[in-house]
């Protein structure tokens, strides 16, 4: 049999307080964390490929995003 009871648990989270775009360095500060002028690159390499099942991230601002990725990617839908 087991003994239970209910106890109140605080799990600790990790809340960012800065971002950097990976390319030309600029910072954003905590208040525009949540704004839409940065966003996060995301790339998943599937098995047997150089970068085997490795998934890359990485944060990229707007003006940087309009230079080099955009061109080159597409909308996932």
């Amino acid at each position: 049999m087991l003994k239970t009871k209910q106890v109140m648990v605080k799990t600790p989270e990790t809340q960012i307080e800065e971002a950097t775009c990976d390319w030309c360095g600029i910072g954003f500060p905590k208040g525009a964390i949540n704004s839409e002028s940065y966003g996060e690159v995301n790339i998943f390499f599937g098995f047997d490929s150089e970068y085997d099942e490795e998934k890359w991230i990485g944060e990229i601002c707007d003006d940087c995003f309009e230079k080099h990725l955009k061109p080159k990617m597409r909308i996932s839908k």
